[in-house]
């Protein structure tokens, strides 16, 4: 990746799949993006109270209850921070719906 390029935003993925973490991660950061990974509820709900993000991506897996969770800490703790929710295949892009949940 190019040390130079200006990081568009910071982006929190959570999911429960590595090998669709890892993608998900790697379609970001080509698209300029900081991202920050969790792979289970501790690691999400550590990074929801202590680091800087714009937007929270919730991946397959995770369900309904903890989605509920993160949601109600977003409130609470990041109330400006997006939010996008995917449990299926998406219809466009990762980076274009998170482009377009960000307003850029």
């Amino acid at each position: 990746m190019n040390t130079n390029t200006i990081k568009r935003a910071t982006i929190l993925v959570t999911g429960r799949k590595t090998q669709i973490m890892e993608a998900v991660t790697a379609e970001l950061e080509a698209s300029s993006f900081e991202v920050l990974q969790a792979i289970d509820n501790s690691a999400t709900e550590t990074h929801i109270m202590k680091s800087d993000f714009n937007l929270l991506f919730i991946g397959g897996g995770i369900d309904p209850t903890s989605r509920m969770e993160f949601q109600r800490l977003i409130s609470i703790y990041k109330p400006n921070v997006k939010v996008v929710e995917v449990s299926f295949g998406l219809s466009s892009s990762i980076t274009e719906l998170v482009e377009k949940s960000l307003g850029i």
